[in-house]
């Protein structure tokens, strides 16, 4: 009984801490969405304050190119092809204003105006601590896209070209003259870490920034100069095929945690002809790790008030359990046990007796009978007869076997039923046994009390086969040794017929 309460209480405890754990597995994936889905709103909204400052900056740019081409008509030069000695005049004052201007600027690795041909006319680039002319009479851009593009460009458009080898990007845009004629290109060549730096050095996010082919320009991720022949493929195969297959703009995956979107370098001044790039916008690695340690802090403390609160819900039942069961088996004492004496009572004992009989399982039945019980509740009072009798139950006890039984089945009468025996001589070795443990006085107050029985005997099947029988027989048999002698016993087998007939008649007075 013991062995399945507490296996009970073991598998309630399993099966409270499964419960509990499975509510904290849910309790944590909800609080780990709902911290990424707060990164996710933080993310967008700082990549797109991100993307704002990168137009930003370019249409500074791209304002600073109009007013750098718009100053060449407000000089009337009338052509770089065939220039006039007034025209040099005005190239060499075009000339100073840009290094100047270009001094005013960081954002600049230098200026070139180049002839329709594709000459160099001016050609500034910043070197150690200053802008300085460099021109090289022998380049030609002819033949490169990015001019053939410009070339044909409207008045106030432009063209972005791919990062360079010195790691910036050329705005083209077209030179007219007074009379409207493309006489050249502007081209304003601009740091690219410039565009894309970070404007939140200290935030929590990371950026990379890459071409509309994958290749990086730049990454706060990565260790060292990106250059463009670095590929996001190569890196993280998984996020260039979400950014290149337009998939979710969202991405988390493998410790990654992402947002990344299409920007252009514009808002509305450039031509069709500008390239998209892509900004990805990442949870630093470091409070990355950190959100999942706090996530893992949680589900392990989690999992120890599962197991403690599976621990109490567990102990609380089996306290439970155990008390209930305590309480029935006082209330089976109390319905099956003789309130004075503790041993069983007259109901059990009849249900017992019945089921042997219904298993057929034989047994010797002896109905006792304490002599002149009367005398002693009247000469020492029922105190004293009270105490007798829960003596007379002690020792009965002490001489019968564990499988035997004894009950109390009203006043100063008791039955023992003697299990799977029913040979004679047994028996009656056992009723000496008995008479033998009764010599010894009873000690009461001082007063020594000698009890002796009248005992009837019975056995199943051999004297009856219904228990009403088995009890009458018995009664018959203990009927007749107290009316002859007392202090003895009879065997319902050994009494003759007319000794049968005659002690049954007092069953019916």
């Amino acid at each position: 009984m013991k062995k399945n309460f507490f296996i009970n209480i073991i598998i309630l405890f399993l099966i409270l801490s499964i419960v509990f754990m499975f509510v904290g597995y849910i309790i944590y994936n909800t609080e780990e969405k709902m911290l990424l889905n707060e990164n996710k709103i933080n993310l967008k909204n700082d990549l797109l304050d991100y993307g704002n400052v990168i137009r930003k900056k370019t249409d500074k740019m791209i304002d600073d190119s109009q007013f750098l081409s718009a100053l060449v008509k407000q000089l009337f030069i009338t052509s770089f092809n065939k220039p006039t000695s007034e025209d040099f005049n005005k190239i060499d004052l075009y000339n100073d204003s840009i290094i100047t201007f270009c001094n005013n600027r960081n954002e600049y690795y230098g200026i070139k105006l180049i002839d329709i041909k594709g000459n160099e006319i001016i050609n500034i680039h910043f070197h150690k601590n200053g802008y300085y002319s460099f021109l090289n009479k022998d380049k030609s851009y002819t033949n490169e896209s990015d001019f053939k593009d410009a070339i044909i460009l409207k008045e106030g458009q432009v063209v972005f070209s791919s990062i360079t080898d010195y790691n910036t990007i050329n705005f083209y845009e077209p030179i007219f003259n007074y009379k409207n004629e493309t006489i050249g290109l502007l081209v304003i060549e601009a740091f690219v870490n410039s565009i894309f730096s970070n404007p939140h050095e200290m935030n929590l996010y990371n950026y990379e920034c890459v071409d509309a082919d994958g290749n990086y320009i730049k990454s706060d991720i990565i260790s060292g100069k990106v250059s463009s022949n670095v590929n996001i493929q190569e890196i993280n195969q998984a996020l260039y095929e979400s950014i290149m297959l337009n998939k979710q703009d969202f991405f988390n995956a493998n410790g990654v945690f992402a947002y990344h979107k299409k920007i252009y370098l514009h808002n509305s001044k450039v031509s069709n002809l500008d390239k998209p790039y892509y900004i990805i916008n990442y949870l630093s690695r470091e409070y990355y790790e950190n959100l999942n340690k706090l996530l893992a802090k949680k589900i392990i403390i989690d999992l120890i008030i599962a197991i403690f609160l599976a621990i109490i819900f567990a102990t609380s039942w089996g306290a439970f359990r155990a008390k209930e069961h305590k309480y029935k088996k006082l209330l089976t004492t109390l319905a099956y046990r003789d309130h004075l004496t503790s041993i069983y009572n007259r109901e059990f004992f009849m249900k017992e007796l019945n089921s042997k009989i219904e298993n057929n399982i034989p047994y010797s039945l002896i109905y006792f009978d304490v002599d002149d019980f009367k005398f002693i509740n009247d000469t020492y009072g029922h105190s004293c007869g009270d105490f007798v009798l829960i003596e007379i139950a002690n020792r009965l006890l002490k001489v019968l076997r564990n499988g035997d039984m004894v009950a109390r089945i009203g006043g100063d009468e008791f039955n023992v039923c003697i299990n799977n025996i029913t040979d004679k001589n047994i028996v009656e070795n056992i009723l000496e046994r008995i008479k033998n443990k009764f010599l010894e006085p009873i000690l009461y107050g001082g007063e020594e009390i000698i009890v002796s029985f009248s005992m009837g005997i019975a056995f199943f099947p051999e004297d009856a086969q219904s228990l009403n029988d088995i009890l009458v027989k018995a009664d018959t048999a203990m009927y007749y040794i107290k009316k002859r002698k007392k202090n003895g016993y009879q065997f319902f087998n050994m009494l003759d017929e007319k000794d049968r007939y005659n002690n049954k008649l007092h069953l019916s007075t």
